[in-house]
């Protein structure tokens, strides 16, 4: 306790005195029944019982207590081990126990190993798949930021193939940092891949590109090739083989394949190079990657009533973008199956030749998405009838031309400043004389703009309703448009955008299922944990999770793997660990409400073989991490060496860290005791004398 202070002014204390005074003078100034004894009891029995009141008196006034403290917090050593498998051929690990046991009885010693996460302790197995040196200084900024770090101690050949290089990561790492190093220097007589650059993701139809690295040592005036294979149901087939001459004794290429993505779904290629006799390992002259393959391809039916330069126009901007296919038909002679469709754009329908109510209740079974583009040729009462967007209210057959305005209240979709700008400046389009009025529920992009009058007739407006979309343009001519675009700009980029933009909006598929499951990823490492999440809706579509569900995972051999989903908040989840490299199918099933409900997907796990791909030590990275940190190099022959220079010369100080708070006396027990031991001595000593 340095100091106390008080809530009252300091001399309210003086009336506490004067309490514990008057007080004490009325209970023993006049008391008799001590007179037989020696006056100094009657004296001490006043002062017990002056310090008592006076003491009691004091506390009423708050007073408060600054109570310092002192706390020695000894220097924390850490000792980090590589435990990836490419430092296990050379490594020993007898030292680093050794620095252990001798330095954990001086220091507070903690000891983590590493490879693509940091764990607790050291290991003897050395069989991580990666080596992530960032995640290591990562962790050790992040758990010994503010603590007494006297030293690190780690021990590593220098290779990472994973995280970013840790010669560039920011740390708050002030404590010098030894390096034991690891592995061995010599270049080897070995052909590798040094590095693959690949799409997670292609979609069917297109081309995509494979870049392979191939690095060559002591293989001067050698020729070998580097082939691509695609692997499907267990064989393989050759896409391309390229030929290697190896010119010198450190050799480095790039070589690029253009492969076609020709199958829907998770698909394994393999590249490889051909082994040539004296390699150090052939384990790094293969690598397999995966690459989901998506259909992406919408079909697009265009059903008009009879031909029209518009149907061209269409059918060049809708198939500008390559997800979608174009068909074009007529109701007078085809068929089509709208089944097969996913949008059905109805030009000039329905018309008085053509009512097609028969297709109409076909799309409205299916919830197919449609958009009415409504020219001069429809029948007004079966259009009014066919669709729910916008009504025409017409007394006449009459033509109208009409121009664009866009409505700034439309937010569906993002629109370009230039689109904005430009289509109101787009030739007319031909529109039936009327008035348009659009549903209140639909929103609306464009209105008609007659003469220099801009209206609020609907020109271009759209509407969700129980799950079907539909989109209504009320005019013909969309081909003027298209012409106006490229003649002024000399590109259809704005045409484009807003028939693209408006497609793509109203064939959004919404996702109705009762019970989904997904996984984290498509494609997986050999080490990564594989998650999954799964979702059961009832039918207000509330998330519930009241039911047990269960999940069954099986790999291209048919081995299955079985898993019950944990319940989470509103939720399912299911942490799988990891599997062997492979194509996966998953299916979960959940019983709700006496009805089955199923949901299914794909994943596959790639084996990466990056601790395969360099075995050469990297000790110019560790020279340089100890200039940057002002550490030492060390080998494990030095062990001796490392503990003594640790323990004499390693400037490792104790910390004393001061600490103070403050609080009211009346939270000190001490006190309490002392009030109740001066009352207890008081009335032991009347009692002792003969009163009470």
């Amino acid at each position: 306790m340095s100091n106390f202070s008080l809530q009252y002014p300091m001399w309210f204390v003086v009336f506490c005195l004067l309490a514990g005074f008057f007080y004490a003078t009325f209970l023993y100034y006049r008391e008799h029944k001590f007179n037989d004894h020696h006056p100094i009891w009657k004296i001490l029995l006043y002062v017990l019982r002056f310090l008592s009141i006076a003491g009691i008196s004091f506390l009423l006034l708050g007073p408060l207590m600054k109570l310092n403290s002192e706390q020695i917090k000894n220097p924390t050593i850490v000792m980090m081990q590589d435990a990836s498998s490419s430092v296990q051929s050379d490594a020993k690990t007898e030292f680093l126990k050794t620095l252990q046991q001798e330095l954990s009885s001086t220091f507070q010693l903690d000891a983590y190993h590493f490879d693509d996460a940091v764990q607790e302790g050291l290991t003897d197995s050395l069989d991580g798949p990666v080596t992530n040196l960032s995640k290591a200084f990562e962790f050790l900024d992040e758990t010994y930021a503010n603590q007494n770090l006297g030293a690190l101690i780690i021990s590593t050949d220098g290779i990472f193939n994973e995280g970013q290089n840790p010669i560039y990561q920011n740390t708050n790492i002030t404590a010098p940092i030894y390096f034991i190093a690891q592995g061995d220097t010599t270049q080897k007589k070995d052909i590798s891949i040094k590095q693959l650059y690949h799409n997670k993701i292609a979609y069917l139809g297109d081309k995509f590109v494979v870049q392979a690295d191939v690095q060559a040592y002591n293989f001067n005036n050698t020729n070998t090739s580097v082939a691509l294979y695609k692997r499907t149901n267990g064989s393989r087939k050759l896409i391309e083989k390229k030929p290697i001459r190896i010119a010198s004794s450190n050799y480095f290429s790039t070589f690029s394949f253009e492969v076609p993505a020709d199958q829907v779904g998770i698909v394994k290629y393999e590249i490889e190079i051909q082994n040539r006799s004296g390699e150090y390992s052939v384990a790094n002259n293969s690598r397999s990657f995966f690459i989901d393959v998506l259909d992406a391809r919408q079909k697009i039916l265009i059903l008009a009533d009879a031909p029209h330069p518009d149907i061209a126009a269409l059918k060049t901007i809708i198939t500008s973008n390559k997800n979608y296919e174009v068909k074009s038909a007529f109701a007078q002679k085809d068929s089509p199956n709208l089944a097969d469709y996913d949008l059905v754009i109805l030009h000039n329908l329905p018309s008085s030749k053509h009512s097609i109510q028969s297709e109409l209740e076909r799309l409205n079974s299916l919830k197919k998405p449609r958009m009415f583009i409504a020219g001069t040729q429809i029948s007004i009462p079966s259009f009014n009838q066919a669709q729910n967007v916008c009504r025409l209210t017409a007394n006449t057959s009459s033509v109208n031309e009409v121009q664009a305005h866009v409505k700034d209240a439309f937010k569906l979709f993002e629109q370009s400043d230039a689109l904005k700008n430009e289509v109101a400046k787009f030739p007319p389009l031909k529109s039936m004389f009327g008035e348009y009025e659009a549903d209140p529920n639909a929103s609306t992009l464009l209105t008609q703009k007659i003469g220099n009058v801009t209206t609020d007739y609907s020109l271009l407006s759209i509407r969700n309703q129980s799950g079907i979309r539909e989109a209504v343009i009320t005019g013909e001519g969309i081909w003027n448009w298209r012409l106006y675009n490229y003649l002024q700009y000399n590109n259809f980029d704005l045409i484009n955008e807003l028939m693209t933009k408006t497609i793509q909006y109203i064939t959004i598929k919404e996702d109705k299922r009762k019970f989904r499951v997904s996984s984290a990823e498509n494609i997986y490492k050999t080490f990564d944990r594989i998650a999954f999440d799964a979702e059961l809706y009832n039918d207000s579509y509330e998330k519930v999770n009241d039911v047990d569900a269960f999940l069954s995972v099986k790999n291209s051999d048919g081995q299955e793997y079985n898993y019950t989903f944990s319940k989470i908040a509103d939720f399912y989840q299911i942490d799988a660990g990891s599997l062997p490299a492979g194509n996966y199918s998953f299916q979960g099933t959940v019983n709700y409400n006496g009805k089955q409900l199923n949901s299914s997907g794909k994943f596959s796990v790639q084996d990466i073989l990056l601790e395969q791909s360099n075995t050469r030590a990297d000790h110019a990275l560790l020279n340089g991490l100890n200039e940057k940190y002002g550490g030492q190099l060390w080998y494990d022959t030095d062990a001796e060496k490392l503990l003594e220079m640790i323990k004499s010369e390693s400037p490792l100080k104790p910390i004393i860290y001061n600490t103070s708070k403050t609080e009211s006396a009346l939270n000190l027990r001490w006190i309490l005791f002392l009030l109740i031991g001066l009352l207890f001595v008081e009335w032991f000593v009347r009692r002792f004398l003969g009163s009470y």
